[in-house]
């Protein structure tokens, strides 16, 4: 957004904000269709709960929270890259590494669930991978629906 003032005497002044649209997506249990701020898609492999714990594949959240997403077979390793922040974890590992634009050397975090392949597509607990980017989640339970606002 751009502002500019102008007072009587002719004098100016002028101002330059840059504005973050939000995204929001929204995501229910069982269901391959998702909600994208006003646009209703198709996912390929739908969201489902696992110890309690939500799981959804990462390359759909973190690619439309607009992160990179690389996979690593030999290493069956998952990284995202996202606004100078790098996550690594590992399937089948509670342990996951944040690394910081600028910053010497990684931070361990534990995940409450280990990442893990259904259906051909890695899956990931939601509230981690989305916390770690900075997004805000809501869950309704009624409805079954994870609302995730970045």
């Amino acid at each position: 957004i751009d502002i500019m003032a102008v007072d009587t005497a002719n004098n100016s002044t002028f101002l330059s904000f840059d504005v973050q649209k939000i995204t929001l997506i929204k995501l229910r249990i069982g269901s391959k269709t998702v909600q994208i701020n006003d646009e209703t898609k198709e996912i390929d492999a739908e969201p489902y709960l696992k110890s309690g714990r939500t799981m959804v594949p990462i390359r759909f959240i973190a690619e439309t929270m607009q992160a990179e997403v690389k996979w690593n077979q030999e290493l069956k390793e998952v990284t995202i890259i996202r606004d100078g922040k790098t996550i690594r974890i590992k399937i089948g590992s509670k342990n996951g590494y944040v690394k910081e634009e600028g910053g010497l050397g990684e931070e361990k975090v534990t995940l409450d669930a280990p990442p893990e392949i259904t259906k051909g597509r890695t899956f990931v607990p939601l509230r981690f991978i989305s916390e770690i980017l900075g997004a805000r989640i809501e869950w309704n339970e009624k409805l079954r629906e994870i609302t995730i606002k970045d």
